[in-house]
């Protein structure tokens, strides 16, 4: 643990921590692979390399899958493929319901931020019933820059009112530590499976239900 004051805040990672969306993630990419790149480059990306660059910017992740040349493009269909997979793969973990209705009852203020554009995370939590949980939601793009860089933390931090050293960052990568611990916010990380669990968290997870008491002291 760190010396960091008590957290009165939380803020979530979205995608493999609130949202169960790895399948989505990685068949997307693939479609967009194909389209752009062409079936080779497709087939050459793996579930495991999505597993392995989970929780990146998809423009850091494209350029991976497809180099410096084709990535923005490939970036940009995924953007477009990325909903209609959604519909039909992406749910929530099922402890995150019970947790923030558990958090929010104890009046704990709420926010999201992740690497997806902020309009994109509002309809996939809207779709879910899930959006009225939270008083903010901090996106990245544009000139907002991505995690591990600390902007989107430190903004819901903001957008919270409270310090960044009183909010409590929940994610479940290396990314999101890293992002947690630049804005020197407490960095906690739900793990969903123990054999990737990210160094350096100040405290570690099994399930979002563990947050709620955990939260006020009571662990």
């Amino acid at each position: 643990m760190t010396s960091l004051p008590p957290p009165r805040a939380v803020a979530f990672d979205l995608d493999g921590t609130l949202l169960d969306s790895i399948d989505a993630v990685y068949e997307a990419t693939v479609l967009a692979l194909r389209d752009v790149a062409g079936a080779e480059r497709a087939r050459a990306w793996s579930f495991e390399d999505a597993r392995t660059h989970e929780g990146r910017a998809f423009e850091e992740i494209a350029r991976l899958a497809a180099g410096a040349d084709l990535g923005p493009a490939v970036a940009k269909r995924y953007r477009e493929r990325f909903p209609e997979v959604a519909s039909r793969v992406v749910r929530p973990f099922e402890d995150v319901a019970p947790a923030l209705e558990a958090l929010v009852g104890r009046g704990v203020p709420l926010a999201v931020a992740t690497n997806k554009p902020a309009p994109a995370a509002l309809e996939l939590l809207g779709r879910f019933g899930l959006s009225r949980r939270f008083k903010a939601v901090v996106g990245a793009g544009d000139h907002a820059p991505p995690k591990p860089h600390p902007f989107v933390v430190v903004e819901a931090a903001r957008a919270l009112g409270v310090p960044e050293r009183e909010l409590v960052f929940v994610g479940d990568s290396g990314v999101d530590v890293a992002a947690a611990k630049a804005a020197r916010a407490h960095a906690w990380v739900v793990v969903r499976d123990p054999l990737r669990t990210p160094e350096g968290a100040d405290r570690v997870l099994t399930s979002l239900e563990e947050l709620p008491s955990l939260l006020m002291g009571r662990s």
